[in-house]
């Protein structure tokens, strides 16, 4: 007899997997994405990296994306915080070109400034973080402590309303 004549069906009892989210094709695809993820965050964070200065004058919003093209910049006092927040994620810092699991005690102090979360069923499922320091209402360049900025000039907004690190900012770190 077969199933369709006996009114018999099989019923696969495997739970179905989660769907994956769509993957982010373009710079500004991931952007919203990383806007989406870290709506509820509050604490300040910006995009920066090789395509977010496109972000603010539209000529990298639709170009391909590679894995590294935007990264978050949060301040180096709320990185427990991120944590707190991305709970489930996998965070690693790369020592001696090395990368290692982040220790939930651990402080990250200079020279580390890079963070890499992953998550697999995340798309893409890796993000990059980047730890930046501030003092008496100025942005500090890691790289060279006599480059400040404003704090208030430090965010731009895209049509989005996502906040990307101001060009000037992007420009010390191109520098």
């Amino acid at each position: 007899m077969s199933e369709a004549s006996s009114g018999l069906r099989w019923i696969d009892e495997r739970p179905a997997a989660a769907p994956r989210p769509p993957v982010a094709h373009t710079v500004e695809a991931l952007a919203l994405r990383i806007g989406a993820l870290l709506a509820g965050y509050g604490r300040p964070w910006m995009l920066c990296g090789a395509d977010a200065a496109g972000l603010i004058d539209q000529t990298a919003a639709h170009s391909p994306c590679g894995s590294d093209s935007l990264v978050v910049a949060i301040f180096r006092e709320h990185q427990h915080n991120l944590r707190e927040y991305l709970f489930g994620w996998r965070f690693q810092i790369r020592m001696a070109g090395v990368l290692l699991d982040w220790p939930r005690s651990q402080w990250l102090e200079e020279p580390y400034y890079r963070l890499e979360a992953s998550r697999p069923e995340w798309s893409p499922s890796r993000l990059l973080f980047t730890l930046e320091h501030h003092r008496r209402g100025f942005w500090i360049d890691r790289s060279d402590t006599r480059r400040a900025l404003p704090l208030d000039r430090l965010v731009h907004r895209t049509r989005h309303g996502l906040p990307v690190m101001n060009l000037p900012a992007i420009g010390c770190r191109a520098a």
